[in-house]
Order: C-alpha cells, then structure tokens, then sequence
C-alpha cells in the first residue's frame, strides 16, 4: 500500500519523509490522490506483476530510453515512466507527470507516469522484468 506524504509539495520535502524502516523504495505522485507517495518493496513487486499483465493486453509500454537518472537534492534517483500503448509509437496521452517539474538537473517532460527509485539495481529489475519477451 501506498504511504501518503501529506502537505508536501516539493520533491526535497518528500524524499525527506522517506522510511527506510518501513521498506521504502520508490515515490510517485498519485494523481487521483493528487498526493506524492511512497512505496514499499512489497508494493513495487505486486506493481510489477500488474504492469507485466498490462504489457502483455497492450495496455501500456515502458520505454528505455526514459529510463533515467535525475538529480533530487543534490542525490541521485533512478526514474521508471510507465506509459499508456503497446508502444512507444502508439501511446495514448494522459498528460504530463508534474513530478518531472522537480528536478534539480532540469525538467523532465514526459507523457506518462514517473515513479523514482533510489536503487537503480530495483528500477532495472522492474523494467527488466515488466518488458521480457
């Protein structure tokens, strides 16, 4: 399950709510929540299942050349985007993640959903594991 950052509003505050005892892993803004929020491992591996099965309906696409490394108070974060399409050719638009506005190393405008890791090892695993064959 998700954890809400409550009143946070920029991306230093939310990464200083991280619970690295609580197994936090990665954040997102939630947009129904209009929320950021963090994630657990647990959560990143039920999440992946589910983007797995997505993939496989055509439902959505990551695309690798999102995968990137951005720079969040003065720390490195390992960027995931999932996007709606069976491709990158075919993406259905739901609009820009305004986390991508957050960035210390400049703004990262991209159609879809951003989630950041802070191992890059757990961000390629999911990608990795979402995009086989």
């Amino acid at each position: 399950m998700f954890k809400v950052v409550l009143g946070k509003q920029d991306l230093k505050g939310v990464i200083a709510d991280r619970d690295k005892k609580q197994g936090d892993i990665f954040f997102c803004f939630h947009r129904e929540a209009n929320q950021f929020m963090w994630g657990s491992k647990e959560l990143a591996t039920e999440q992946m299942k589910e983007w797995r099965r997505m993939k496989k309906e055509g439902e959505i696409h990551m695309n690798p050349k999102n995968n990137r490394t951005r720079i969040i108070g003065g720390k490195e974060w390992h960027i995931l985007v999932v996007q709606y399409g069976s491709s990158p050719e075919a993406i259905q638009s739901i609009g820009i993640d305004s986390l991508g506005m957050g960035f210390d190393d400049g703004q990262f405008f991209v159609d879809g959903l951003i989630y950041c890791f802070k191992s890059q090892v757990n961000r390629n695993r999911i990608f990795e594991y979402v995009m086989k064959p």
